[in-house]
């Protein structure tokens, strides 16, 4: 096995994380694959947000491999969704889209 492998970039900043195993195990390299689709999945929601708004207003969408798998209004419901379609929830993105001049308080 290898060591873990870090990408510095073209800038140097942004480091990514390979599929390579931080001590040889071999669920380490599965949990780095997963995290880096997850976050492939987060950029391209993030991405394509603006184009996604228009069908999916209030709604929430479960995203994998860079595309909606599911959608509805109700939390529950997508969880429903994501059974019938066999998709682990723990490696997937969910998120609601609110609409564009909603502004979040946290």
């Amino acid at each position: 096995m290898k060591d873990l492998e870090l990408d510095a970039g073209e800038v140097g900043t942004n480091l990514r994380l390979r599929d390579y195993s931080l001590s040889g195990d071999s669920m380490t390299n599965i949990r780095l694959s997963d995290f880096e689709a997850f976050s492939q999945d987060l950029r391209w929601l993030s991405d394509n947000l603006d184009a996604l708004r228009p069908k999916y207003e209030n709604k929430y969408v479960l995203v994998k491999d860079k595309i909606v798998v599911a959608a509805s209004a109700n939390y529950d419901q997508l969880l429903d969704e994501a059974v019938k379609h066999k998709v682990d929830v723990s490696k997937v993105v969910i998120e609601r889209i609110i609409p564009k001049n909603v502004q979040l308080m946290l």
